[in-house]
C-alpha cells in the first residue's frame, strides 16, 4: 500500500491524500506501520489515525510502529497525550506486542513523547523516543533480531 491517511471520521475509509498532516502506511509484509506528521495536528486527526490503524484488518499484535514527528508544527499537548493513552488503552489487545518508535526534533515534542512513553509504556511491548529516523530504524531492526533470537532459543554472543 502507498501512503494512506485516516480521515478521522467513523466509517470513513483510508484514502490517499498527501496534504493531510498525518500520513500512514500499513505494511503487512514487514508488519510495520509508518506514520509521518507534518504541520499542526488536531486531537481528532490523532484519534482518527489511531482508530484507522487499530481497525485496519491488516494490522495486528506484534507490528512495529514508526512515527516520525520531525516535521510537526505545534507539538502535541498534555490533553492530546491523555486522549491518545485513553484510546490506545481501549485497544490494548491489538497493540500489546507492538514496538513504538517515535522520532522528534523539537524539545517540546521530546517532552510530550517521553510522557507518552511513560503513560502508555505498559500498553506496548516497548516505546522509545529518538532524535533521528536512522536511530529509530536501527532500534526496530535490533528489536526484531532479538525477537527472532528469543523464538529460536539463540543466545547473544
Amino acid at each position: 500500500r502507498t501512503w494512506l491517511t485516516w480521515m478521522g471520521r467513523p466509517g470513513h475509509p483510508w484514502v490517499e491524500d498527501y496534504n493531510m498532516p498525518i500520513r500512514c502506511t500499513v505494511q503487512p509484509g514487514i508488519r510495520r506501520v509508518h506514520c509521518v506528521v507534518e504541520g499542526d495536528i488536531s486531537t481528532e486527526e490523532i484519534t482518527g489515525t489511531i482508530l484507522g490503524i487499530v481497525e485496519d484488518p491488516e494490522f495486528g499484535p506484534g507490528f512495529e510502529i514508526l512515527s516520525d514527528h520531525t516535521r510537526i508544527g505545534e507539538p502535541i499537548n498534555r490533553a492530546q497525550v491523555g486522549e491518545m493513552v485513553s484510546l490506545l488503552g481501549s485497544h490494548r489487545e491489538k497493540i500489546k506486542d507492538a514496538r513504538l518508535a517515535v522520532v522528534v526534533a523539537k524539545p517540546a515534542s521530546l517532552g510530550m513523547m517521553n510522557m507518552l512513553a511513560v503513560l502508555a509504556g505498559d500498553l506496548f511491548r516497548e516505546v522509545q523516543v529518538f532524535g533521528t529516523v536512522e536511530q529509530a530504524e536501527q532500534w526496530l531492526r535490533d528489536s526484531r533480531q532479538e525477537n527472532r533470537d528469543d523464538r529460536s532459543g539463540a543466545r547473544p554472543a
